[in-house]
């Protein structure tokens, strides 16, 4: 629901939430739907939803939390640096006009746009039995998805084809090798060693307390909690104690026992 590209299909997702439990489509409209959904956003959001980098950071940061502080920030210095350098050099021997991910993209909705007859003369595109209608020059689709995505969709891609057009131009900068390379064009310096540190006085006559509260009982974790919806539901498979094959158990085993064939 959340990414729905056009208000027909968000509203039907939303008859379904409600069908469910109506508290929680009560509770998502009362969030404020240009906070999480796509096609009430305020800005144009892309592909992005969210920005925040938490989850990644977690994830390659929870077997450092046991260092301290000034080995913490180290690991982190490192980490940004090794990945700053790694998608710098990507970026550069990339040979396409966008980024990986977006000729990817592309290249699925150029598959998809195969399927698809257009009239060159009002961009008119069918799907199917639905009719969807293209405007290059605002860059616009009824699917919701080029304006949305900032990428062309099948049915522009379609119409791109036929007019024998290259999709650059109708590509948005943000996703194109030029930016990917300004975005990792800062090289990021090592730290010199601790014995060559100018520190102010101030700063080492500075005592630092641990933090206040309990410390509650047990080790400390180092993954954090996951939703129900993460973890999936997981179903413990059954072996059978006669033949010892899977998903079913001893009293409903059909299978002859291997000392009965004896």
């Amino acid at each position: 629901m959340a990414k729905t590209y056009t208000m027909t299909e968000f509203n039907q997702c939303m008859t379904i939430v409600e069908k469910i439990d109506k508290r929680i489509k009560d509770y998502l409209l009362n969030i404020g739907r240009n906070k999480w959904s796509r096609v009430h956003a305020e800005v144009n959001r892309t592909w992005m939803m969210t920005s925040n980098i938490a989850e990644s950071i977690n994830s390659r940061t929870r077997h450092a939390k046991v260092l301290t502080v000034l080995h913490l920030l180290e690991f982190m210095r490192q980490l940004v640096q090794k990945w700053n350098n790694n998608n710098r050099s990507k970026a550069t021997f990339l040979g396409f006009h966008l980024g990986k991910k977006y000729e990817n993209i592309l290249r699925h909705n150029k598959i998809a746009s195969e399927k698809l007859r257009t009239n060159k003369y009002i961009y008119t595109v069918l799907d199917g039995i639905t009719q969807f209608t293209i405007c290059l020059h605002q860059r616009t689709c009824t699917c919701g998805r080029f304006q949305l995505d900032e990428l062309p969709c099948p049915h522009a891609l379609a119409v791109l084809t036929i007019k024998h057009t290259g999709y650059e131009k109708y590509c948005s900068d943000y996703y194109t090798r030029k930016n990917l390379l300004l975005t990792y064009q800062f090289q990021m310096d090592p730290l010199p060693d601790e014995s060559t540190w100018n520190t102010p006085t101030h700063v080492l006559e500075e005592v630092v307390l641990p933090p206040h509260g309990k410390r509650p009982p047990g080790r400390p974790k180092n993954k954090r909690h996951t939703q129900l919806r993460e973890d999936g539901f997981k179903k413990e498979k059954i072996t059978c104690s006669n033949c010892g094959q899977q998903d079913h158990n001893r009293k409903t085993c059909k299978n002859v026992r291997p000392y009965d064939q004896e």
